[in-house]
């Protein structure tokens, strides 16, 4: 199973502590295997990664993704696991506002229902092609129409899709829930990649 790893522009973890920018990875080499943590636990200690499933829930704003290679001892959590030792493979791609906000609506797409809710991931879309004060101004307007609020930002209204889209699939059953979070995970990548 391939792991990921979250870090910030200035190449800190997005959780914990620590300075990732000597052992990036460089051209298609992979970065230098980092010191050994003996005994990792979830959220105290180890080096800390994310499978494709729970990947959209460990980002932060203008997050680059790496994908990396484990070894030794690990501990696994519900959504994340700590390891001994990793080493970053390759950088996937950066987050950006219109990126997200193209995920949220690929997400949301797949659980839409209303002529509403679909104004609002067409006016959402319309922001992340061209974020301009004009097209944030009707997503969000789209958006509060489709949520029924007085008022909603483009990116706002589109993450909140994509939570529902998640919702959605929760409640369906664990195995749709999962095979959905595993396509969210993927999506992600794919938008990451450059990919349309």
């Amino acid at each position: 199973m391939t792991e990921y790893k979250w870090l910030r522009p200035d190449h800190t973890g997005v959780y914990g502590h620590g300075d990732y920018s000597g052992c990036l990875p460089k051209g298609k080499r992979p970065g230098k295997w980092l010191p050994k943590v003996a005994r990792p636990v979830t959220c105290e200690a180890g080096y800390h990664t994310v499978d494709l499933e729970h990947l959209p829930l460990h980002w932060a704003d203008g997050a680059i993704l790496y994908e990396v290679e484990c070894r030794g001892m690990a501990d696994r959590s519900i959504d994340k696991s700590a390891w001994e030792q990793i080493r970053l493979v390759r950088q996937v791609g950066q987050l950006t506002d219109p990126l997200l906000v193209t995920w949220a609506c690929d997400c949301a797409e797949r659980v839409a229902q209303g002529d509403k809710g679909k104004a609002a991931i067409a006016a959402a879309r319309a922001w992340a092609a061209c974020p301009c004060e004009e097209h944030q101004a009707a997503a969000g307007a789209a958006s509060a129409a489709a949520a029924g609020a007085a008022s909603a930002a483009a990116a706002g209204a589109a993450s909140a899709a994509a939570g529902a889209a998640g919702a959605a699939a929760w409640a369906a059953s664990a195995a749709s829930a999962a095979a959905e979070c595993g396509w969210q995970g993927e999506r992600l990548i794919e938008l990451l990649e450059g990919k349309p």
